[in-house]
């Protein structure tokens, strides 16, 4: 792969902020909105907060200097369900379909692996066909739907709850 696939470090602020901007100045129906972009500061809190790798994940993939995509994952603070972890993948719209979503994944997978996780759960908009897709190439399946569970416009959106054991 041509981009760079590492952990998110302090100097990615920046970087992260206008990658930020940027998916939320498309307003796609199959997101949550949000009324502003993270302020930088924000955004420095939310890098420190994901900087423990015991407990949390957050890596990034750069191309020629320029964030193009993130993930996040924490694991289940509940004993019961530290076995578990969430996660949650944004990429940029001129970089969907090139294989960055795959490479944050197959990274999600090896730190899953790593830290003995058994489980890896996320939810999507069931109109996120493309995410449905890439989730189910990757190994994920659904386990469930909240139906209308999103407002979008004028209208309900299911979530898709979809789980990948580790293997």
């Amino acid at each position: 792969m041509k981009y760079e696939v590492r952990l998110a470090r302090s100097e990615d602020a920046e970087g992260l902020e206008k990658f930020m901007q940027s998916l939320i100045g498309e307003n796609l129906p199959v997101l949550y909105t949000k009324v502003a972009s993270p302020t930088l500061d924000e955004i420095i809190t939310f890098i420190k907060a994901h900087s423990d790798p015991d407990t949390s994940l957050l890596i990034v993939v750069i191309d020629k200097g320029r964030l193009i995509g993130m993930l996040d994952a924490d694991i289940h603070r509940n004993s019961q369900r530290s076995h578990c972890t969430s996660f949650g993948m944004s990429v940029l719209n001129e970089y969907r379909r090139h294989g960055v979503g795959n490479e944050l994944l197959k990274e999600l997978f090896l730190w899953a692996k790593k830290h003995q996780l058994n489980r890896i759960e996320l939810e999507v908009f069931s109109n996120n066909l493309a995410a449905i897709g890439l989730y189910k190439k990757m190994g994920f399946w659904v386990e469930g739907v909240k139906k209308e569970a999103v407002r979008v416009d004028t209208g309900y959106v299911d979530l898709v709850q979809m789980v990948r054991l580790v293997a």
